[in-house]
């Protein structure tokens, strides 16, 4: 009798210890939302694409020392040659120290080195080309608009590219700053939902910011939390979505001519004279400048969008 006890014990223990294990890998997952566990995600087994993922990454000096963890929580199960960075600078490297633009390029170096192909690049983009295009806007700076020139301008560069060398370069596209990281089925999961038709897919999110209470915008977020380090349930819709949480096919930008902010730009380039650009400009909001767009690509004519309705990118 006492063998039997402890026998059924430690099978007991044995038994919780597993269930505990597959519990965690549901929460780790992105499997356990709003307090329901969620399984049989197929499209995770499934995922199988041929279409090359770009992550433009935009970074500060604060962020440089964090990029391992950004770079390998994208590429840790994506080692396969469809996907890539190119990290941009958001800040003016004139002004950063000689050893933080050394470090740089040594994570840069040695992230390429361990995932053994050329994954990560830097790319040189000048963003003093706003002032030479535009010699009104005197005080043009990248950290005046959060960065989204920079990143305007990087995805026009991507779209000539792909005039020279064809649609295959870069046809799906997402944005991210430095200090975010990523489930490790975000891109099987958001390439999965896009090769099922979607054109531009989102995911929840977790920040750690205080988000939004505001029962305006309860109307159009239902169900939604707020505070600090707390799943953020994504909306298209300026304020419920974040920059890194969404990937889309660059053809929408392409077609469409929408683009962070350059587009309002170029149409009230006279209205632009003679303020402070471009910290405000008819009441552009550039915290929302993420959230305006993604607004307009999934409202645009003959669009499928789609958020997956699992928190699978942390906004750090």
């Amino acid at each position: 009798m006492a063998v039997l006890k402890k026998s059924t014990l430690i099978f007991v223990i044995v038994t919780v210890l597993l269930l505990t294990t597959i519990f965690s890998n549901y929460i780790l997952d992105g499997y356990y939302h709003t307090g329901s566990l969620r399984g049989g995600h197929k499209e995770i087994d499934d995922w199988n694409s041929d279409s090359e993922l770009c992550f433009i990454i935009r970074i500060a000096e604060k962020d440089i020392s964090r990029l391992f963890t950004l770079f390998f929580s994208i590429l840790h199960v994506n080692q396969e040659e469809n996907v890539r960075i190119m990290v941009i600078q958001a800040y003016n490297p004139s002004e950063v120290k000689q050893k933080r633009i050394s470090l740089l390029q040594h994570i840069v170096k040695t992230t390429n080195i361990v995932i053994n192909r050329e994954a990560v690049t830097i790319l040189d983009i000048d963003g003093s080309y706003t002032s030479k295009m535009y010699p009104e806007l005197k005080n043009a700076s990248r950290a005046g608009d959060a960065g989204y020139v920079i990143t305007d301008l990087t995805i026009e560069n991507i779209i000539a590219h792909r005039k020279e060398v064809g649609n295959s370069y870069c046809p799906l596209i997402a944005v991210s700053n430095g200090d975010n990281m990523y489930s490790h089925n975000f891109i099987p999961a958001t390439i999965t939902a896009i090769n099922n038709g979607y054109d531009i897919v989102a995911t929840h999110f977790v920040s750690r910011y205080n988000w939004f209470k505001d029962p305006i915008q309860h109307q159009h977020s239902g169900p939604f939390r707020h505070g600090k380090d707390t799943e953020i349930r994504t909306k298209f819709y300026p304020g419920f979505i974040d920059l890194g949480c969404v990937v889309f096919k660059i053809n929408l930008l392409e077609t469409s001519g929408y683009r962070f902010v350059i587009d309002s730009i170029r149409k009230n380039i006279n209205k632009l004279r003679d303020i402070d650009f471009p910290r405000e400009y008819y009441g552009l909001d550039f915290n929302l400048a993420d959230g305006i767009l993604f607004r307009k690509l999934a409202h645009m004519k003959d669009v499928d969008s789609k958020v997956i309705n699992r928190a699978l990118y942390i906004h750090q």
